[in-house]
Parts: C-alpha cells; sequence; structure tokens
C-alpha cells in the first residue's frame, strides 16, 4: 500500500471510531481516561492504563504473593467514577491479622518522571489500624528509594488526610518527622472520607543523586493541588509503583474493628518527557525485591 493510500485509510479509520464513540460511546480504555488527568504533564508517554478488568491488569501488574483471586478480587461497582463497573478490591477477613496484597509495576529503564493518577476509596466500615496510618501506594526506585503515600486515621478522630513519607534510610529533614521524612500537604490539606471514592494524581521528578535537593514532589485530590515540595531529594530514579497495605507489617494489622478494604478504579501511569531515564543495567528489571518497610 502506499504512502497516499495509507493515509486515507488512517483518516477512514479515524472517522469510523468517532462516528462509533457518538453513536454507540465505543471508546478504548486509553479514549476512556483522556481528560481525566488534568495535572497529567502534556506530551507524557502512557505506560499503563487499566481499569481493572483482571485483578493484575491482564499481567501487567506483578502480583508476588499470589493474591489475585483470593484477597485481591475483582469486584462490580455501579458507582466507579471512570470506568464502571469493574474495579479491584484488596482487602483482609477480620479478625485475621494478615491479607491485602501487593502489585509492582516496574519499568524495564529507570525513570526520572512518573506521573500516577488512580481513582480510590475504603470500604465505609473502615476503622484504620492501630497505628493510625494505612499505606496506599509506594513510588520506588532501585537505590533504596522506599516513599510511599499514607492515610493518616487516628482511630476514633476525625482527622483523616493523606501524606507522603520517603522512608529513605536516612533522614534529610526536609518537610518534618522525627526519623524519616512526612511531607504533609503544603497547598491543600483535604479531609478523606471512608467509602467517598477519591481521583489522586502525583508527579514525581527524581533528584539527581539520592541527597541532591533538585526533585520535585506533587499531588492532587479530586484535581486540587494538595503537596508540593520543590527542591527534594528523591532519587536518582523513580521507576516502580507498588501498592502495598500496612497490614502485614508493623502491629501486624491489629486495631481494626471489621473487616478492611481499599478499591481501585482505575490506574494510569505515565513518563514525562517521553520516558527519558537510562537502560542501566541494560536489559528487562528483575523480579521485584521485596524491602522491610516501616509505618511512622
Amino acid at each position: 500500500m502506499d504512502g497516499n493510500a495509507t493515509l486515507h485509510a488512517s483518516k477512514r479509520l479515524a472517522t469510523i471510531v468517532a462516528v462509533l464513540t457518538l453513536t454507540f460511546g465505543f471508546t478504548t480504555p486509553q479514549a476512556q481516561a483522556a481528560g481525566v488527568w488534568t495535572n497529567e504533564p502534556a506530551g507524557a508517554a502512557v505506560l499503563l492504563d487499566c481499569g481493572f478488568d483482571t485483578p493484575t491488569c491482564s499481567g501487567q501488574l506483578f502480583d508476588p504473593y499470589g493474591t489475585a483471586g483470593n484477597t485481591l478480587t475483582v469486584q462490580s461497582d455501579s458507582k466507579a467514577p471512570l470506568s464502571p463497573s469493574n474495579v479491584v478490591r484488596s482487602t483482609m477477613t477480620y479478625p485475621d491479622r494478615t491479607g491485602g496484597t501487593e502489585l509492582h509495576y516496574v519499568h524495564p529503564t529507570l525513570l526520572t518522571e512518573i506521573f500516577v493518577g488512580l481513582w480510590w476509596r475504603s470500604n465505609p466500615e473502615f476503622s484504620g489500624n492501630g497505628v493510625g496510618n494505612n499505606k496506599t501506594f509506594f513510588i520506588r526506585g532501585r537505590s533504596q528509594q522506599n516513599g510511599v503515600f499514607v492515610w493518616q486515621k487516628p482511630q476514633g478522630t476525625s482527622t483523616s488526610r493523606l501524606y507522603w513519607t520517603s522512608q529513605l534510610p536516612y533522614n534529610l529533614n526536609q518537610c518534618g518527622g522525627a526519623d524519616i521524612d512526612q511531607c504533609f500537604a503544603n497547598v491543600n490539606d483535604v479531609t478523606l472520607v471512608p467509602g467517598t471514592w477519591y481521583k489522586i494524581e502525583a508527579y514525581f521528578k527524581a533528584s539527581s543523586c539520592p541527597t541532591c535537593r533538585d526533585g520535585v514532589l506533587r499531588w492532587w485530590i479530586n484535581g486540587a493541588l494538595a503537596g508540593n515540595y520543590l527542591n527534594y531529594a528523591y532519587g536518582p530514579d523513580v521507576s516502580e509503583w507498588l501498592w502495598s497495605e500496612t497490614w502485614d507489617g508493623f502491629t501486624a494489622g491489629s486495631g481494626f474493628t471489621s473487616s478492611p478494604a481499599h478499591y481501585i478504579d482505575h490506574l494510569h501511569i505515565s513518563a514525562p518527557n517521553g520516558g527519558a531515564g537510562t537502560d542501566n543495567p541494560p536489559g528487562p528489571p528483575a523480579a521485584p525485591t521485596m524491602r522491610t518497610v516501616t509505618t511512622p
């Protein structure tokens, strides 16, 4: 087929897709998410866009403990904001003290920038664990970076918010915290209500070295900027997304008064600036390593 014929065929296909979209509501998963991630940098290369028709996004996410079909399941939720009705649920069965899951996305090259968007909620009965801090998702690098967004929900109080902790093996005292950095929202602190859907977006630019203060950390809740930290040391790469609760960690899931559950409606991961980074070491990544994590 010559160049002109190929161009005409492409235009005809685009026209057919547009007509189907307007007439029948037909969309591809990425088209469905287009325009939703309002804080995604322009031109970012999409790495993963998953509506969770399967627990591991058809094998694109690594499930090291084999929890898919057990404590990690696909559920129907007609109120899912972006891609109903399927959502993924990670749960622990009360009064057990273990459960939940780990899910990993590891990019094959070292990324210096990453954007993550997801819709998340807990179950309405979520009481929180005994230490009042519930891990959600990590953004990690391969130089021992192990930072995580924590849902702070002290039991018996109405305080409930999302914050970031770098959980580095050293404390750079970048945003407070006795032994590890605890970065609370410094623009708009949002109270999170159990059972309510929230759109969470996060952008990271890795610092040029583990202690170099030339990185960026930002996150948004429901489209509004919540935290904005410039000159932030967290690097030199941000190549892994990981979901993991605290339930199997510190205090071994104690303190819950009913079965806790987290739900994700959609997961979107992209690489701003076309995924700039270096393939070092070369080749595909090894299986993600399990790291000891602590609860602040």
